[in-house]
């Protein structure tokens, strides 16, 4: 009687430990996917835009330069052109690209400057002012959610101190999971543990059965699907066979259909 007692009262200790075990697991699981979602709620800081330096002036200047020949050339050359009909003559001057080049570099240089220094002087200022209000409401808001992740990591330093204190090696390590806590709690309170160690060797064999049933079903699986290609190969290849015998027949009806027609010869009497 007292040893039934004793037993009662081991089987008692061991599913509060275990269900004590999947509790602090299935915890620390929440705690750790709203540690990730948290993380999602971080908005980046936007970079500050930097200021032209003399490589884009050198660039813009040589693009204004192309755009200007390109557009100043077939004009002027049709101005000379004009100018030439009008004063009676026949020929005209040809307009070279490189003194359009040539004649547009000053002014080029003189809108890429323009252009250099608005773009320095008034956008950028406008636009570092713009971010540094959008990046002090972010930083605002990044505040508040590392806020939320620290109590979540208070919650998981805690949630691991009574880990270590209350579990530490009484489980085994590579079954420190839902499924396997679940598992052999569920034996215990089955009555069909009574150890630790009886319920993990019970959990093993379950796997090995179902990795079985597993294998078995997609072996069968396996089976049924070369039946149906073999199925289908055989249909195919009568079906070409068919085709090819009613091909020779159709061919042999027409050969012989040909010799039987009669011939008419033509003799000449000398």
């Amino acid at each position: 009687m007292e040893n039934t007692h004793q037993n009662g009262d081991a089987r008692a200790q061991l599913e509060g430990f275990l269900s004590h075990l999947q509790n602090l697991l299935r915890y620390i699981d929440a705690r750790l996917q709203e540690k990730g979602t948290i993380a999602q709620r971080y908005q980046p800081l936007e970079p500050l835009n930097p200021k032209w330096g003399i490589l884009p002036l050198v660039l813009l200047t040589v693009g204004l330069v192309v755009l200007l020949t390109a557009i100043g050339t077939p004009i002027i050359q049709a101005w000379a052109k004009a100018d030439a009909y009008a004063q009676g003559q026949i020929f005209y001057s040809n307009i070279q690209p490189l003194s359009v080049a040539i004649l547009a570099s000053p002014v080029a240089l003189a809108l890429a400057s323009a252009i250099w220094l608005v773009r320095n002087r008034l956008v950028l200022p406008r636009l570092h002012a713009r971010t540094e209000q959008i990046n002090q409401q972010r930083v605002t808001h990044n505040q508040a959610v590392s806020a939320d992740e620290q109590r979540v990591d208070a919650q998981l330093t805690q949630a691991s101190r009574d880990f270590a204190s209350d579990i530490g090696n009484r489980f085994p390590q590579a079954y420190l999971y839902d499924e396997a806590v679940g598992f052999c709690l569920q034996l215990v309170r089955d009555h069909r543990a009574s150890t630790i160690h009886d319920a993990i060797n019970l959990y093993e064999t379950e796997r090995y059965r179902q990795r079985m049933e597993n294998l078995q079903a997609w072996q069968l699986a396996e089976a049924q699907q070369t039946r149906k290609l073999m199925a289908l190969g055989t249909v195919v290849n009568a079906a070409m066979q068919g085709a090819m015998i009613g091909t020779v027949r159709h061919e042999g009806a027409q050969t012989r259909a040909a010799l039987r027609k009669p011939v008419n010869v033509n003799v000449r009497v000398r």
